[in-house]
């Protein structure tokens, strides 16, 4: 897998800085749309699978996290390996809080081993699984435990200009800031949180309005990395 290092440490500059017990999380994705008619035929893949999750300490580990991505390769159960174009990298826009994330994991494992201990005769095999995967139930919460909200991410789910430039000009007529990721089927606007001082809803209503796509803020805050490759395509930045 490639990735384009010079673009990526430039968005990684653009970055608040970790705080306190914050985490920055990406994961690798296979997704079934990016294959070719001719991979699909051979490659049984459901709609995306994720296979590949990582914790970031510090900004500037990033590149040394995407390097061990690219470095490996990744095989479907049945032994092919996924080729380029299918995979995509995933970065969570704003970070993780590993207190959070325990508070939640350890109530779990508490549950868990509770329902243990008063299970008579054979343990469930569900139970028994999810003990066994506590490395992945971790992983899961830490993915969902956000902390500080720096960014709104707008998803801009088409190519056409005239939604992504009124989608700018309404923001920076109102004065806030932003970073626009180039995907391949679209844009993600993130919006510094701080500078927004207006209805934001309103003006992405009037741009979803305006295309048989999907304009929408992302609840799940996850992206396409910039300088990582989507679907064959460099995903790249800009901030006008």
């Amino acid at each position: 897998m490639k990735f384009n290092e010079f673009i990526l440490n430039d968005f990684v500059q653009l970055l608040p800085d970790l705080k306190n017990d914050e985490v920055m999380f990406v994961s690798l994705s296979a997704r079934k749309k990016y294959l070719t008619s001719e991979q699909a035929k051979v490659i049984n893949l459901n709609h995306a699978e994720m296979f590949n999750r990582m914790v970031i300490r510090s900004k500037d580990k990033i590149s040394k996290i995407v390097h061990r991505l690219s470095s490996t390769g990744y095989y479907t159960k049945t032994g092919y390996e996924y080729p380029d174009n299918s995979l995509v990298v995933y970065f969570n826009v704003n970070p993780s809080s590993m207190i959070k994330a325990y508070e939640k994991f350890s109530a779990q494992v508490t549950s868990l081993l509770t329902d243990l201990a008063f299970t008579e005769g054979p343990t469930p095999d569900h139970t028994l699984q999810s003990i066994k995967k506590m490395d992945v139930l971790f992983m899961n919460h830490l993915q969902k435990s956000r902390t500080s909200k720096n960014f709104i991410d707008i998803d801009i789910d088409t190519k056409d200009p005239k939604v992504l430039k009124t989608m700018l000009n309404g923001l920076k007529e109102n004065g806030a800031e932003y970073i626009v990721v180039h995907t391949h089927g679209g844009h993600h606007v993130l919006v510094y949180r701080n500078t927004l001082k207006f209805n934001y809803n309103e003006l992405v209503k009037v741009c979803d309005a305006m295309t048989s796509e999907e304009v929408i803020v992302n609840s799940n805050e996850m992206i396409p990395l910039p300088g990582t490759y989507q679907g064959g395509r460099l995903v790249t930045f800009s901030t006008k």
